[in-house]
């Protein structure tokens, strides 16, 4: 059996930033650099955001791309635990960031009486060698 010495092995590098329930503007969280490739997202709370009239979703940008990392992930249904976001993942999973790119993410409504509430955005990513493509 050859043993191979390419692609080189990558480190997966990690960011967590909070963001809590009752604020419906956007926060920003990070910032990821340039030539980053996210390999994961994840959500991770204790507890669902409470019933509303509608679903009460995240979306998180990246950049100007204002769904870019995650669509629009359910927070009542998949709040509590450690919750990877699936297909809500947005365009820029898996593609490399051509700049440093601001991390924000924006609640749907904010969540009533969830005052304490919030959530961990938990963002894998590696960076490539250079010459290397994904």
């Amino acid at each position: 059996m050859a043993t191979l010495s390419y692609p080189k092995p990558r480190a997966s590098l990690v960011k967590l930033a909070s963001f809590v329930g009752n604020v419906a503007t956007a926060q920003e969280l990070m910032v990821l650099p340039k030539d980053a490739v996210i390999a994961g997202v994840y959500i991770l709370g204790a507890a669902n955001a409470t019933a509303a009239a509608t679903d009460t979703t995240v979306a998180v940008a990246g950049g100007s791309d204002a769904d870019g990392i995650v669509i629009a992930y359910n927070l009542e249904t998949g709040g509590a635990g450690y919750n990877t976001v699936g297909a809500q993942a947005g365009v820029l999973v898996g593609t490399k960031l051509t700049v440093d790119t601001v991390v924000s993410a924006t609640l749907s409504a904010a969540v009533a009486g969830d005052a304490a509430l919030s959530w961990t955005l938990k963002i894998e990513y590696y960076i490539p060698g250079p010459g290397e493509s994904l």
